[in-house]
């Protein structure tokens, strides 16, 4: 699929992630957080689905939590699981499926950062059987906001302007917004928002590292950044996010998209001007009654 933009170097993020997700001392407690509701969030839909994929490269206890549940029959996992026949790699900018033909996709964080949002989602809308569910999570809104601005404040001193450093992320009324756009039905989507502590701001940047999300935008500079300027982002983030014992803190925004493809059994919205009564009737008739 082409883009008109590439925002991402999807490339060097499969790269990262990939050798991040292959350390054993990737630090999986968000995904481990984020596992658990999603799914709490698919024990609580009242039938099983025959077959599911988990989308992008996922930490493993994604993968893990779909093979033990017994709302999924048969799992495809995009980055292969304990060598599994049938798992497929692929990139998740384009989904090699035919349409109708997955009863459930289950997006772990990752979709931030393809290039085409919009274009992938309507993408799962068609592979998705009508009737069939996806169920995401994604990094939102006011994630980073912290480390966002320790480095504008940086750049801005030493080099007299900003560099792209933090990926951009969507609130949740444009998530919404998307599972709309992209066809899906019934969509729902909800936020939680967490504050996560660190000992200082490089030991911050030392994590998201690890979990293989560090700077893969396209515009980024290209050079090395210096240790002048490790040392003010740092003592920005210090000066402006510490706590009363001298850690500091980070935001962190999740956004839980639920939706469906659209089938005829499903609720639909009543037509224009088919209600009974008008407005004006109601509130009318709730002044008499005062």
């Amino acid at each position: 699929m082409s883009h008109s933009r590439q925002i991402f170097n999807t490339r060097e993020i499969n790269r990262r992630r990939s050798r991040a997700l292959a350390e054993r001392d990737y630090p999986d407690f968000l995904d481990q957080l984020i596992c658990d509701e999603l799914m709490s969030r698919l024990e609580i839909i009242e039938r099983t689905f025959e077959k599911c994929l988990i989308l992008g490269q996922p930490a493993q206890c994604y993968l893990q939590a779909a093979e033990q549940s017994a709302k999924l029959q048969t799992v495809i996992s995009q980055t292969g699981f304990d060598e599994k026949p049938g798992d497929l790699v692929f990139d998740s900018e384009w989904l090699p499926f035919k349409d109708n033909s997955l009863d459930c996709i289950i997006a772990p964080p990752g979709l931030e950062f393809v290039n085409d949002l919009p274009g992938v989602l309507i993408q799962i809308n068609r592979a998705l059987k009508p009737d069939g569910l996806f169920l995401a999570a994604m990094y939102g809104g006011n994630t980073l906001a912290e480390l966002r601005h320790a480095w504008l404040l940086a750049d801005e001193e030493l080099t007299g302007g900003a560099s792209p450093r933090i990926a951009p992320f969507i609130d949740i009324r444009q998530a919404g917004n998307l599972l709309q756009r992209a066809g899906l039905a019934l969509p729902v989507a909800d936020m939680e928002a967490l504050s996560v502590r660190y000992d200082n701001a490089r030991a911050l940047m030392r994590e998201i590292r690890k979990m293989g999300f560090s700077n893969a935008l396209t515009g980024r500079s290209k050079t090395l950044t210096s240790r002048r300027m490790l040392e003010r982002v740092e003592d920005h983030y210090s000066q402006l996010f510490s706590n009363e014992d001298g850690r500091v803190h980070a935001s962190v925004e999740i956004n839980y998209l639920t939706a469906w493809c659209p089938h005829e059994s499903q609720q639909q919205p009543l037509k224009p001007g088919s209600a009974e009564k008008s407005l004006a009737d109601v509130l009318e008739s709730n002044d008499k009654e005062a």
